[in-house]
């Protein structure tokens, strides 16, 4: 699935500030850094508010803030702030380059300051990424329906998994129905041909509803849509940094709404054929971002499930496998 760099601005200024401020210290600049690390860590910026600037603090909604804390939230608790360099591009301007260090990478961002010493400019930069191929997933996860599917691709091993090319979906799974071997009856020419279409997808955790795309027009087998890959979508807020994207309803068939509360199990919408899947399939992937086509996407740890008939307690499913819920 096609995918955008992320690239979040806090505060909407251009790139060259005026009222250049005179050169902070290596230590006064990490003492701010801390402030500020805290701060977005929290999702509570009201203690730094005396320090920010009045575009800073306009900048900084609710929405703003909650993206911030998002981000964050996704890289880990183990996040120490370091500042990279103090530059001055222009006479006494002060431009900080930081990064935060986590074991799951580097979150790199910028701080500029004006000559009174507020803060002008605060950016939070793309991650930079470690292996994420033994992350262990914080929701209590389950698969998204009901009865034993296949799953086409999806999980840790790229040899099982098309999607493991794409940084934003290469852990993501895509789920069909089989019977006899087969994912259709007749010649497999009409939606209605293949046994997933229509059938319940269930979420598969406890989350809000934080994303709907619905009325995109549904595929022939074997046609995809390239202008929106997803299809008609939800995404569920699973809280710590963790979202859940579920894709290629029937349109008009999605039954949650926009900030619903939902629980694991609780039916979303019924299986189709829009986005870029070939066929009537469900798609589920773990991602860092609320956004499809940002963050980085996260490996899924499953409970207690079925593959090809063998009970598996919290762990990864394999692609080309046969799945099925069960309990522990």
């Amino acid at each position: 699935m096609s995918r955008l760099i992320l690239f979040l601005i806090i505060a909407l200024t251009p790139m060259l500030w005026v009222s250049p401020a005179q050169a902070e210290t290596q230590g006064e600049a990490q003492a701010l850094l801390n402030q500020v690390y805290a701060a977005s860590y929290a999702g509570n910026f009201s203690a730094l508010l005396g320090k920010f600037s009045d575009g800073v603090k306009t900048a900084l909604t609710a929405d703003v803030v909650a993206s911030v804390k998002a981000l964050v939230d996704s890289m880990g608790a183990d996040g120490k702030p370091i500042v990279d360099k103090i530059r001055q591009p222009t006479e006494g301007a002060n431009e900080i380059d930081f990064h935060v260090q986590y074991a799951s990478g580097q979150l790199p961002g910028l701080l500029v300051l004006d000559s009174s010493g507020m803060v002008t400019g605060l950016r939070y930069l793309q991650p930079i990424y470690a292996s994420k191929a033994d992350y262990v997933t914080r929701a209590d996860v389950k698969l998204p329906f009901a009865g034993t599917w296949y799953a086409i691709w999806g999980g840790t091993d790229p040899t099982k998994n098309a999607n493991a090319s794409d940084r934003g979906q290469k852990y993501a799974y895509d789920f069909v129905m089989l019977k006899n071997g087969s994912s259709h009856s007749g010649d497999g020419t009409h939606n209605a041909d293949y046994y997933a279409y229509g059938q319940n997808v269930l979420a598969p955790l406890d989350g809000k509803v934080v994303e709907i795309v619905d009325g995109v027009m549904e595929n022939e087998p074997g046609k995809t849509d390239v202008y929106f890959s997803p299809g008609n979508s939800v995404v569920l807020d699973a809280g710590k940094g963790e979202f859940c994207l579920v894709s290629h309803f029937q349109p008009g068939s999605i039954s949650v709404k926009m900030g619903q509360a939902v629980r694991a199990g609780d039916v979303l919408g019924l299986c189709g054929n829009s986005g870029d899947g070939p066929e009537p399939e469900i798609h589920l992937n773990m991602q860092t971002n609320a956004n499809v086509a940002a963050g980085e996407g996260l490996p899924i740890t499953f409970n207690t499930f079925l593959q090809d008939g063998t009970k598996v307690y919290r762990g990864i499913a394999d692609g080309k496998a046969t799945l099925e819920n069960t309990a522990p």
